[in-house]
């Protein structure tokens, strides 16, 4: 007789950063016979339309807006989490899954302390060098804790482990077809620029005031993250050596394998996916955030380029990325150097990792 599959619970949202490690769990448990996958997210963020192809049952859950600081909507905060809780409770008692996974996101920590009362058991991934206020939140309630880094130890205690920070596999198979979208017909390097699963305003505004002299010596591949002007729209109609998207969810392969260099924001998901590729970058942390110590952990390790810039770019930070850029474009030797060392970061089999303590727990 053939015994019911078990269901892994994955929750995470708000961005594409605690979704990316998620995916690339489930990619690795798929082909298991036995398993079943259901995922809870939020009702605006990108992870729906991420885990789209993957026919992933999928959830809108209301998130808690997890504030270090004081604001007048932490007022009205516990009753959300209060409502998420109970709605968090129904919803495990009636599909009663055997394990749930989070990455660290904010709509999963009701779920994470639900599925404590209800006995079941949650595994989390912490990213990034700095702990997550909801993974703290949720450290006492899980019964395992992934790292990326064998540093982040000393903040989680005994029941973690250091695994690497899971990287999706269809990141590392561009298609034929793909390529073609970013054919822009020159023979200039190519630079992807991206600001993270929502964009950045910051680093859009750094675009558009340098695109006219950093086209001259390389190509834009450019994902705003929805967050595009209309000067941006209007050079991507009429510059050569531009192309805009807003989001890339089902071509980010192909973007990265055209790209000679990247620049990026500092989270840990993109800097893990450039860290299996072997891509030269240069990081653009987001000002007073935890992105800031990720960006100095992989400077440290002579692993990226790292530009720390006020959030309203000024001119001199303007010529410096373009000198920055035209050097690296420049420099071969350099670009290889960065390209060996940021493939140490981070082993390969992450995912596979974190699979085996997700079958033993189950088990």
């Amino acid at each position: 007789m053939a015994t019911d599959k078990k269901t892994v619970l994955m929750t995470s949202g708000g961005t594409g950063g605690p979704t990316s490690p998620l995916i690339a769990v489930y990619e690795s448990l798929k082909n298991d016979e036995n398993i079943k996958f259901a995922w809870i997210g939020t009702n605006g963020g990108p992870e729906k339309a991420m885990i789209e192809k993957y026919d992933i049952p999928f959830t809108a859950f209301p998130s808690v807006k997890l504030r270090r600081y004081f604001s007048w909507r932490t007022v009205i905060e516990p009753v959300v989490f209060v409502y998420a809780f109970l709605r968090a409770i129904v919803y495990l008692l009636f599909n009663r899954p055997s394990i749930i996974l989070s990455a660290g996101a904010s709509v999963s920590v009701p779920i994470v302390i639900a599925g404590w009362v209800l006995r079941i058991p949650s595994l989390i991934h912490q990213q990034d060098i700095v702990p997550s206020l909801s993974n703290k939140l949720m450290k006492p309630f899980a019964k395992a804790i992934t790292l990326t880094f064998e540093s982040q130890k000393k903040h989680f205690g005994e029941k973690s482990v250091a695994t690497g920070n899971p990287v999706r596999k269809d990141i590392l198979k561009p298609s034929e077809s793909g390529l073609d979208v970013f054919d822009m017909k020159t023979d200039l390097p190519t630079v992807l620029v991206m600001g993270g699963g929502t964009g950045s305003e910051q680093i859009n505004e750094l675009i558009s005031r340098t695109l006219d002299k950093i086209t001259k010596f390389c190509k834009i591949i450019h994902i705003t993250g929805g967050r595009s002007n209309g000067n941006l729209n209007s050079k991507s109609d009429s510059n050569p050596a531009y192309k805009m998207f807003e989001f890339l969810s089902h071509n980010m392969s192909d973007a990265y394998a055209v790209s000679d260099i990247v620049v990026t924001r500092a989270g840990m998901s993109s800097l893990s996916e450039l860290s299996v590729l072997k891509k030269p970058c240069v990081i653009i942390p987001m000002p007073n955030t935890h992105q800031e110590k990720n960006a100095i952990y992989y400077q440290d390790k002579g692993s990226a380029i790292v530009l720390n810039f006020n959030r309203k770019i000024k001119d001199e930070e303007c010529e410096r990325f373009i000198e920055e850029i035209k050097t690296l474009i420049n420099d071969e030797e350099k670009r290889k150097k960065l390209s060996q060392n940021i493939s140490r970061i981070m082993p390969n089999n992450s995912a596979e990792r974190i699979s085996d303590i997700v079958l033993s727990i189950m088990n």
